[in-house]
């Protein structure tokens, strides 16, 4: 594949969003839809760059919210997901509890944080928590675990020990999986932090939404909901060249999820 031609697969994705935007203004114009219910995109832009400071600052707390509770997944669930590999009693236990922690519906648990935690910063990146470790522990899990069981018994033939194994084959087989649970994580850690700010917030993107419902300024709720999928990518894109990095021999030139 040529240069040019790269170029023109990755502006694709651009190309398909500004024709969305043009249909969208001209369907607005044409019916003359009021711009309480469905505002024209340039309405929208426009009240993204007069208020831009104000959409920095409200994005900029909840990308703070989001990250954190994103790391402190990490932090817990690569340790347990350690011991699950390698207990079973601990696997037994611990993971049913997961499972169960899983499926609530986070944006139940939200008023028992209040309760206990308060309305602070501490409730929302615990609920980014709860979200963003699933997706962490049972990737990792899966990578630990999927290893050649040929490739083990030929390391201990060798007289690799269980630590050495360890170090040397199964965490390099299981980054590709961390980064696929990182991939999920880090865009679900932004609908956690916006879910926790719907509920009990004054500040960020979701506090956005619902103060644009209450005055009817539809383009602030639009313009929160642009802020939020920019934040969405840009993180998702870290994480993307973050894999590149570490690893160069994934990249690949075809288009596929993570690579745009």
């Amino acid at each position: 594949m040529t240069k040019w031609k790269k170029i023109v697969v990755r502006l694709r994705p651009l190309i398909l969003l500004a024709l969305i935007f043009v249909a969208w203004e001209a369907v607005v114009v044409v019916l003359n839809i009021p711009g309480f219910k469905l505002p024209r995109p340039s309405s929208i832009f426009s009240f993204m760059v007069e208020n831009a400071q104000y959409l920095l600052h409200h994005t900029g707390l909840t990308v703070t919210e989001a990250v954190l509770g994103f790391l402190l997944a990490m932090g817990v669930s690569i340790p347990i997901a350690i011991g699950i590999v390698f207990s079973k009693n601990l696997e037994v236990t611990v993971f049913p509890l997961v499972v169960v922690v899983n499926v609530l519906p986070k944006i139940a648990l939200v008023p028992v944080f209040i309760v206990w935690f308060g309305t602070g910063v501490s409730m929302k990146v615990l609920i980014v928590f709860l979200i963003a470790f699933f997706p962490l522990l049972v990737n990792t899990v899966l990578g630990l675990r999927d290893v050649d069981p040929d490739l083990v018994d030929i390391a201990r033939s060798m007289g690799a020990s269980t630590r050495q194994i360890f170090t040397k084959i199964r965490i390099p087989h299981s980054v590709p999986y961390l980064f696929t649970g990182m991939r999920i994580a880090i865009v679900l850690s932004v609908v956690g932090a916006i879910i926790a700010e719907f509920v009990a917030g004054t500040t960020g993107i979701g506090w956005l939404i619902i103060e644009g419902k209450a005055m009817f300024n539809t383009p602030q709720m639009f313009a929160a909901l642009f802020s939020a999928a920019i934040v969405g990518i840009v993180l998702f894109r870290i994480v993307v060249l973050m894999e590149r990095k570490l690893m160069p021999w994934r990249i690949r030139e075809e288009a596929t999820l993570g690579t745009y």
